[in-house]
């Protein structure tokens, strides 16, 4: 991991997740999503459905698309999370407000692995946040129409991942604009943090 190369020439994640709810001690992961861009191109995906051991609210199939039907058979937290911690290595994390992801990642690395994911992350909800300030939100939607970016659906992982990356991708070329270098992690970090 080269903190200090540009991402154009440099290999990150771009990720998104689906859950049973909002808070990670009480509810689970039901779908995982990411991809690998090299020197800007996708070269690897992952995904998998996640069966929560459970029968899944109405309320999440409505909001997901996720059905019971399609989680029966699939394998559990516990025998996915190795599989994507060895696809993840310990490249950069993209993602939209990625700290969700990131709290429901933990507490299965957390159980399963023994150990905690330590991958840096780059949300670009934050970075939408500082580029962007005069958007009245910063939902992965609104930002999505802002910049024309076409989708078919929301609040499934494959989706919202490809949406997240040509955000990024945008933000980026904003960034570029703005501050005039070639950007990097280091960079992107330091834009987050400033204060507005």
């Amino acid at each position: 991991m080269i903190f200090n190369e540009p991402f154009e020439n440099s290999v990150y994640i771009v990720l998104d997740i689906e859950t049973t709810g909002l808070n990670p001690v009480e509810n689970d992961i039901i779908e995982i999503f990411a991809f690998l861009v090299e020197k800007e191109r996708i070269t690897k995906e992952f995904h998998r459905l996640v069966n929560p051991g459970f029968f899944i609210p109405r309320r999440i199939t409505e909001i997901t698309g996720i059905t019971n039907p399609m989680l029966i058979g699939q394998p559990n937290i516990r025998d996915v999370i190795q599989e994507f911690d060895d696809f993840i290595k310990d490249y950069i994390i993209i993602g939209h407000n990625i700290n969700f992801d990131l709290s429901f990642l933990n507490r299965a690395y957390n159980i399963y692995l023994n150990k905690k994911l330590n991958s840096p992350s780059v949300c670009t909800l934050e970075l939408s946040k500082r580029l962007l300030p005069h958007l009245r939100s910063h939902k992965l939607s609104y930002i999505a129409d802002y910049f024309n970016i076409t989708y078919n659906r929301l609040h499934r992982a494959k989706d919202d991942t490809f949406i997240t990356y040509e955000i990024f991708k945008k933000l980026m070329h904003i960034a570029r604009m703005q501050y005039k270098k070639e950007l990097t992690y280091l960079h992107l970090k330091s834009i987050i943090k400033q204060r507005v």
